[in-house]
């Protein structure tokens, strides 16, 4: 069986391609049947806001690709709780409802998977 993969995505949505490649990596091992979830901490969380606007930027928003992962068979994405409050993040606000874990559930889930990739 295929290791089980825990994606990290803790870079702001535009700051680098690192939100988006986290996002699409994350796709693409749930289309080849691999276990994956997607985590989400730290200035991460802002990829999860919905309304944005990335003209400015320079590149495209992808918060909207985020509702797509059940259709690629990812169905675990988790949220970091202290991320949300320390940057006034509602949950209505988000354009998902990933699952939110305190620091120590964060420890535990992430115990449970083989490979662990950061972004």
């Amino acid at each position: 069986m295929a290791d089980s993969i825990a994606i990290i995505s803790s870079s702001a949505p535009y700051s680098s391609a690192k939100a988006q490649d986290a996002l699409e990596l994350c796709m693409v091992h749930g289309t080849y049947g691999q276990q994956c979830a997607l985590f989400i901490q730290g200035d991460g969380v802002f990829q999860l806001l919905s309304g944005q606007d990335a003209t400015q930027t320079g590149r495209k928003a992808f918060h909207k690709t985020f509702a797509a992962l059940p259709f690629y068979d990812v169905d675990d994405v988790f949220i970091c709780a202290e991320s949300l409050t320390q940057r006034g993040i509602l949950l209505d606000s988000l354009v998902i409802s990933p699952q939110v874990l305190n620091a120590q559930q964060w420890q535990n889930k992430l115990a449970q998977f083989d490979v662990i990739l950061r972004f």
